[in-house]
C-alpha cells in the first residue's frame, strides 16, 4: 500500500488545518478530493507528504505526552508496552462470577463485559499499549478513559481503555437500559478477562497477592494504542 493511501482525505484535511490553520476541515477535504485546488498558494494534493510527516511526529509526541499526563493525573507509573505481553485467560471471568459481589451489577462487568476470547481478539489488532499503575488513591478508570480520548485526538483512532474495578460513574446501573455514560464507561482489565497479575509482571511490576489491609495495594489500567 502506498504511503498516500494509508490515511483518508478527512485525516489529511484535519492534519493540514491543525498545522496551518487555513480554512475548515470540510473545505480542505473538498479541495483535496478535487485535486485541482490550491490552499495558500500550494496545490492541495502536494501537501500529503508533509501531512503524513506531521501526523507521525505529532502522534509520536502524543504517546510520550500521555505518559506524563497519566502521572500528572495521579498515576504512579505509565509504561508503553508490547500488546503481546497482555495476557487473557478463561479463569479470570470465573473470579468475577464466583467471588465478586459486583458480578452483573454494571454494564462494564460480566456477564455484560467482553469475554476473554473477545478481548484477546481485540488485543491481537494492536502492537502497542499503555499500562497504567496506581494505588488505592489513584482513579485508574478515569485516567484510562481520559488517555484514550487524548490518543484518539492525536490520530490513534483505534485507542481503547480498560479501567480497574467496578464502574462508579453512576450510583446504580440499570443493566436493562443503555449506559448513561458511554464515552467514559469502560470495563476493567479483569472484567474483560485480562490476567492483571501476569500482565503486570510481564512488564516489570513485581506484584503479589494482597493478604492483609497492611499490604501494598496495586491497581492497573490499560489503553490499547495501535
Amino acid at each position: 500500500m502506498a504511503a498516500a493511501d494509508r490515511f483518508d482525505t478527512r485525516s489529511y484535511a484535519t492534519i493540514f488545518v491543525r498545522a496551518h490553520g487555513r480554512a475548515s476541515i470540510d473545505t480542505v477535504e473538498a479541495m483535496w478530493l478535487n485535486k485541482n485546488e490550491q490552499i495558500g498558494g500550494r496545490h492541495v494534493f502536494s501537501v500529503h507528504r508533509s501531512a503524513l510527516a506531521e501526523n507521525t511526529t505529532m502522534a509520536g509526541k502524543q504517546v510520550g505526552r500521555v505518559r506524563t499526563l497519566a502521572r500528572d493525573m495521579g498515576a504512579k507509573e505509565a509504561k508503553i508496552i508490547d500488546a503481546k505481553s497482555v495476557v487473557t485467560a478463561a479463569w479470570v471471568r470465573f473470579k468475577c462470577q464466583f467471588g465478586c459481589g459486583g458480578y452483573g451489577a454494571t454494564l462494564t462487568c460480566p456477564p455484560y463485559s467482553p469475554t476473554p476470547e473477545q478481548t484477546q481478539a481485540t488485543i491481537d489488532c494492536f502492537n502497542k499499549a499503555l499500562l497504567i499503575h496506581g494505588d488505592k488513591h489513584t482513579r485508574i478508570s478515569k485516567i484510562a478513559a481520559a488517555l484514550e480520548r487524548e490518543l484518539f485526538l492525536a490520530g490513534y483512532y483505534k485507542a481503547f481503555a480498560f479501567g480497574s474495578g467496578p464502574c462508579r460513574l453512576c450510583r446504580s446501573c440499570d443493566v436493562t437500559k443503555s449506559c448513561k455514560n458511554p464515552s467514559l464507561a469502560r470495563p476493567s482489565m479483569e472484567a474483560a478477562g485480562i490476567d492483571v497479575y501476569q500482565t503486570a509482571r510481564n512488564n516489570g511490576f513485581h506484584i503479589e497477592v494482597v493478604t492483609s489491609y497492611e499490604c501494598e495495594q496495586n491497581y492497573f489500567g490499560l489503553v490499547l494504542i495501535e
